[in-house]
């Protein structure tokens, strides 16, 4: 499943540059790529999916099978005209949070509207 963090720009927006400046700044060592294609960058973060509860809880959720492919962190940040979207595919609270800190910062520091 999909998760999507909108921040809607009211004026002023960042660059491109600025946006992979803010992602490898925010990220530092945790991110091992940060790729730009076309309309977005591509992040890929250290580690392996995996949950805090799997060996507290037995819900299939916290155990999960990951899909093959679907086993890495990542997320993509989009650009679009009047508006920037952190999105996660499939992700672990680990790489959740941290798309939901780089949300919250490119909308505190560019004034923007945070939807999540």
């Amino acid at each position: 499943m999909a998760a999507d963090r909108f921040v809607l720009w009211k004026s002023e927006k960042p660059t491109q540059e600025e946006i992979q400046f803010v992602l490898e700044d925010f990220l530092g060592e945790v991110a091992t790529e940060i790729r730009w294609d076309t309309d977005r960058f591509f992040v890929t973060l250290v580690g392996k999916y995996s949950h805090p509860l799997k060996r507290v809880v037995t819900s299939p959720i916290a155990r999960r099978d990951i899909e093959p492919g679907w086993d890495g962190r990542h997320l993509e940040v989009i650009v679009g005209k009047a508006d920037l979207d952190v999105l996660t595919r499939r992700q672990d609270e680990f790489t959740m949070r941290v798309a939901d800190g780089l949300a919250d910062v490119f909308a505190r520091f560019w004034a923007g509207e945070l939807e999540t």
